[in-house]
């Protein structure tokens, strides 16, 4: 009994040893055919594109005419003490010393030329500055060199390739599965890295130019997106529309890179950076504007008080009683009292008259004027009647609907004695010059405003 055990637990192991060395026979010619099916593979991608290189080696190559563009670079070199320099460039573009800084970077082009003078010109003013600078030359467009296209894709099918063994995981050693994840895990940071990285502004073309803007606004947080648009717009604006009009065939990459030129190579902060430097070098100039205007008004008021000190006579002239009422008609009823304190004999009065509502809001100012063929002697009281009619600045339905609420006021702007000679200085032409350039302010402080991202 016990021998029949024995001799059957021999040969279960015998079978049992059988099995396991056929499942490694199995495995170790599985693991062939994957090498077998790699290393194929391998060899059939180098053929192909051996045989794609020699068709492109012998296709014609189209001819394409060259450009080249002058970038004035920023060395990263500073020839003068660097905070002296960047209050320079701030003063000099008119704009804050921070976005300045942020601006000037090694290898930064500041800007392009179709010609080396232009860039040169450029170069020698910076120095002046204090920034060292350089102008590259960017050859763009060229023929292809089949030549060499077509001796490297022989060398390429000369070469032959080395025959890949995909080891098993029990053939690694742990140093190698070390290097293994390290170099895993420096390539999935890399990858996270290079898609966490802020996609920048780059092409060759004004559709690839206008792609990859897409593509950072669209990276871009929402709130931003409509900031780096309008940005881009301007910063590219009139010269990104001359460009595209005026250009066609081999030009297109030479006038797409100047188009874009002041923007290529920045990301979405960058540009919004740029853009409020180049608005605020705008608003600079319209807060120039503004400042001379208002300095034209207050000129204008001093010499109003200067001339008025001279109306000696016709502060004499008082004005009282004034009246305003519509009791019939299609006309308002206005008149005044008019004392005349002074020397002469007065026959003709230039007002200017002031129709205001209860909350003191202007409705109408207009001048008339009254003149008498007798004349207004020197301490007489004569009131006058001022002429409305239908239709006129006075006699509109809004002012009667508010008659019975609205205030007369009235000033004497000059005034002419029985001869004809004028009493007084006339002021009006002063006043109206002064209110024309306040017009001009208000506008241009209403245009300030807009001027924002």
């Amino acid at each position: 009994m016990s021998v029949w055990r024995d001799s059957g637990f021999l040969r279960w192991g015998m079978v049992k040893k059988e099995l396991i060395n056929a499942d490694a026979r199995g495995k170790i010619m599985a693991d062939k055919k994957l090498d077998q099916a790699i290393n194929k593979g391998i060899q059939s991608a180098k053929d192909a594109l051996a045989e794609k290189m020699v068709q492109m080696a012998h296709k014609d190559a189209e001819a394409v005419k060259q450009e080249a563009v002058y970038n004035v670079v920023f060395t990263g070199v500073f020839t003068k003490d660097e905070k002296m320099v960047v209050a320079a460039m701030a003063k000099f573009f008119k704009q804050g010393q921070e976005a300045t800084k942020r601006l000037l970077k090694e290898g930064r082009v500041v800007k392009s030329y179709d010609n080396k003078m232009a860039a040169e010109k450029l170069v020698k003013m910076l120095s002046g500055i204090g920034l060292t600078c350089k102008v590259t030359m960017e050859v763009l467009g060229g023929a292809k060199d089949t030549t060499l296209l077509q001796k490297a894709a022989f060398k390429l099918d000369e070469t032959d390739v080395p025959l890949v063994h995909i080891p098993k995981a029990s053939e690694i050693s742990w140093k190698v599965w070390l290097v293994i994840t390290v170099l895993v895990a420096g390539a999935a940071g890399a990858g996270v890295w290079m898609y966490m990285k802020p996609p920048v502004i780059k092409g060759n073309s004004f559709a690839t130019y206008e792609a990859s803007t897409q593509k950072l606004i669209d990276r871009a947080p929402e709130e931003k997106r409509a900031a780096i648009k309008t940005a881009v717009d301007f910063l590219t604006g009139a010269e990104f529309e001359y460009r595209k009009r005026n250009t066609s065939g081999g030009n297109e990459q030479v006038a797409a890179n100047m188009a874009y030129g002041r923007i290529s190579g920045m990301n979405a902060e960058e540009i919004l950076a740029a853009a409020e430097v180049a608005l605020e070098v705008k608003r600079n100039g319209f807060r120039d504007e503004i400042a001379r205007l208002r300095k034209d008004v207050a000129d204008g008021e001093a010499e109003i008080v200067q001339l008025d000190a001279g109306n000696v006579e016709l502060k004499k002239l008082e004005i009282s009683n004034l009246r305003f009422a519509w009791n019939h008609g299609d006309a308002p009823e206005m008149d005044l009292k008019l004392t005349n304190g002074s020397a002469e004999t007065v026959g003709r009065l230039y007002f200017q008259g002031y129709l205001y509502d209860a909350k003191g809001n202007l409705l109408v100012t207009e001048p008339f004027s009254f003149a008498t063929a007798f004349g207004i002697r020197p301490h007489d009281t004569k009131y006058v009647g001022l002429y409305t009619k239908a239709g006129d600045a006075w006699s509109s339905p809004e002012i009667k609907a508010a008659a019975l609420s609205v205030v007369f006021k009235a000033t004497l702007e000059n005034a002419e004695n029985i001869n004809g000679k004028a009493i007084g200085i006339d002021l009006r032409p002063n006043r109206k010059k002064i209110a024309a350039t306040q017009a001009q302010i208000n506008k241009l402080e209403s245009d300030l405003a807009k001027i924002k991202l």
